[in-house]
């Protein structure tokens, strides 16, 4: 199971994704000695990981993404890391790698006016309130024996121009 919320800054996106692992056998899994690579966007920044207090370690990759290292006994776990992604104009598409067998996986999004985000392969985005707040959501489940959700592809639409990186301070 697993999610990624989308919050608006100044500039930046801020996506926050959490991942519960779930170990249904009776050893304990290891992660490779290398990590279990993940690829985030390109020219993400400002990454962050929630800390533990399991063996799971999650690094980021500097130019790739992160990487998840040490071990998975039974049971549950949930990591959750975030990061941002420049935002320099009135559309994002964006990449997120899933190395994991994911059963459900949800895109929630802050929904500023004429916001449009659209998720591949996974069904319509919908309006939804919560705590007040409208926001955009998709949620794709999957069974077993279902293709693997190798990536999330992301496409923001309409993204209000005061959200964006002005002009000036674009990079190159």
């Amino acid at each position: 199971v697993a999610q990624t919320v989308i919050e608006f800054r100044e500039g930046r996106v801020h996506l926050i994704v959490q991942a519960q692992l779930a170990n249904m056998g009776e050893a304990t899994y290891v992660f490779p000695e290398d990590g279990l690579r993940m690829a985030l966007p390109e020219g993400f920044l400002a990454f962050q990981a929630q800390a533990v207090m399991t063996d799971q370690h999650v690094e980021e990759e500097p130019g790739h993404g992160l990487r998840i290292r040490g071990s998975l006994p039974p049971g549950s776990v949930t990591l959750a890391w975030g990061f941002d992604v420049p935002v320099t104009g009135e559309e994002l598409s964006m990449r997120l790698g899933n190395p994991f067998r994911t059963m459900r996986y949800r895109v929630i999004s802050e929904a500023p006016e004429g916001l449009v985000m659209e998720v591949e392969g996974f069904p319509r985005t919908r309006r939804v309130e919560s705590e007040g707040q409208v926001l955009l959501a998709t949620e794709l489940q999957r069974r077993p024996g279902d293709d693997a959700l190798e990536e999330v592809s992301i496409r923001l639409r309409g993204i209000p121009g005061e959200l964006a990186v002005p002009r000036e301070l674009e990079p190159g």
